[in-house]
């Protein structure tokens, strides 16, 4: 059949129209991805579809590091597509450091292979790096994260859980290293102390500066905030008492606290020379151990000595106060309120054992049987005693808090996210110092075998696949529907 020349030119019109319609849909392809590339990587324009987030920063971290205006760089020690292939943990660490740089512009995240290399941490000369390692530094100040801090696995059997500690460990080294001066805090020694390392982490990784001090050979930092007198198994001398009380008097400017937390140790001493200090105060400490009649109140079933109990003073708490979080106590002594308030004097409990709790009385032989006369409670778990008084029209404070067991910070209690008592540890401890509410980050469970969503993941998954793609579909076909019909 003979195409005449008007067939011709029109096949070759309507040819030549569909090839510059494939060849436009094609390069609008390439520039809408690298839109989307360029806005992913600048913004972080991905949708982490866990159940608590684990690939991103969560909202408490976005707020804190959306008001620094300082630069700050977060290295990560480590040629970048490798540390992702790493293993799973490493891949999660590096989504969540990214993310700080998507929260503010003024953070930026770099690899820095140092095996290739080696002299870029000479800069760094204060610290000891290692590959794999993160620095986040802030002009002179550089803090270090090493791969222990931002990793938890645990291996029981042939299953493995892994937990994730990044975003908590890289926003508090954003906070110490764009902090200005740090809060002085003060562990007393000397006196047959239990061990407050656990403590004094929480609060190091919480922008506080702690050092220790024997109370029998040195004085007192006078430009400590707060000292902390951690389980003394022996008594205080007197001489250790009067540095204490000019301590807490700080020449008549108070302004000075005193974290004491009870030794529940059979072995102790009695603290006549502690216990009369507190007693001038209004806090009264006995000896025995408080146990819970009441299961519902009891966090391990195992024992009877480990109580739960409940926050009463919100203010004091700091943001703990609002998470549906259990305050576990183990081996507690009993504690007592003389009075409201005298003189210049008010006490208060922060913290309270339920009203079902009983004493176990110190001494009593395993064949003792408690009665209903045991039961004592509610009792102050941790206590507080405000001294206050008045330069011209301004009240100055000092206070001394009291915790009925050492165990209230055990590592154990304070690693476990259950438990409200490492928040609360650095809340109450901002509180009495006057310190500034810092950021608190819980850790990530990195086990979770489904995706869950939220409801507004839910509603823009709806919208991208129930009416964005249909339409996109819809507008191509009819878009080949009109070059194939002026064929």
């Amino acid at each position: 059949m003979k195409i005449s020349k008007a067939e011709l030119k029109r096949k070759a019109k309507y040819g030549g129209f569909a090839t510059a319609i494939t060849i436009i849909f094609i390069v609008a392809v390439l520039i809408v991805n690298m839109i989307a590339t360029g806005l992913t990587d600048k913004f972080g324009l991905s949708i982490d579809l866990t159940a608590d987030k684990s690939f991103e920063i969560g909202n408490a971290s976005k707020e804190y590091v959306k008001g620094i205006d300082e630069e700050v760089n977060i290295y990560i020690l480590y040629e970048e597509y490798g540390y992702k292939k790493l293993d799973k943990v490493y891949a999660q660490a590096a989504s969540v450091i990214e993310s700080y740089s998507y929260a503010n512009p003024k953070i930026t995240v770099q690899y820095k292979d140092i095996i290739s290399d080696p002299t870029f941490v000479k800069q760094f000369d204060k610290l000891t790096l290692q590959s794999g390692d993160i620095v986040v530094q802030c002009g002179d100040r550089a803090k270090r994260i090493a791969p222990t801090d931002m990793f938890e696995v645990s291996t029981s059997g042939t299953a493995s859980k892994a937990y994730s500690y990044v975003e908590r460990e890289v926003t508090r080294a954003i906070l110490n290293v764009t902090s200005g001066e740090m809060t002085k805090i003060s562990v007393l020694t000397g006196f047959n102390n239990e061990s407050a390392d656990a403590l004094i982490e929480e609060l190091t990784n919480n922008n506080y500066e702690v050092k220790q001090q024997s109370l029998i050979t040195e004085e007192i930092d006078p430009e400590a905030s707060a000292v902390i007198l951690f389980a003394p198994r022996v008594d205080l001398t007197e001489e250790a008492i009067k540095k204490i009380e000019d301590f807490l008097d700080n020449d008549g400017e108070l302004g000075k606290t005193l974290m004491y937390f009870m030794s529940y140790d059979s072995t102790m001493e009695k603290m006549t020379n502690l216990d009369a200090l507190l007693k001038d105060w209004g806090i009264e400490t006995g000896y025995g151990l408080v146990y819970e009649t009441n299961s519902s109140n009891i966090w391990s079933s195992m024992s009877p000595y480990a109580v739960i109990a409940s926050i009463t003073n919100k203010e004091a708490a700091g943001n703990v106060a609002n998470k549906n979080l259990l305050f576990a106590t183990l081996n507690s002594r009993p504690l007592k309120l003389l009075f409201e308030t005298e003189g210049s004097y008010k006490t208060e409990t922060l913290v309270q054992l339920s009203k079902t709790v009983a004493l176990f009385p110190e001494g009593a032989g395993e064949d003792y049987v408690p009665s209903k006369d045991d039961i004592c409670g509610p009792l102050p778990a941790i206590a507080l005693s405000t001294l206050t008084r008045y330069k011209g029209s301004e009240p100055i404070e000092s206070k001394i808090m009291v915790g009925s067991s050492s165990a209230i910070c055990d590592a154990s209690i304070l690693k476990q996210s259950s438990f409200a008592n490492a928040e609360y540890m650095v809340g109450v401890t901002n509180y009495l110092t006057g310190t500034e509410e810092g950021v608190y980050i819980e850790s990530k469970d990195l086990n979770t075998s489904s995706i869950t969503t939220t409801v507004e993941q839910s509603r823009v998954v709806t919208i991208i696949f129930v009416a964005v793609t249909p339409v996109l579909i819809m507008l191509g076909g009819l878009a080949v529907w009109l070059v194939r019909r002026h064929k």
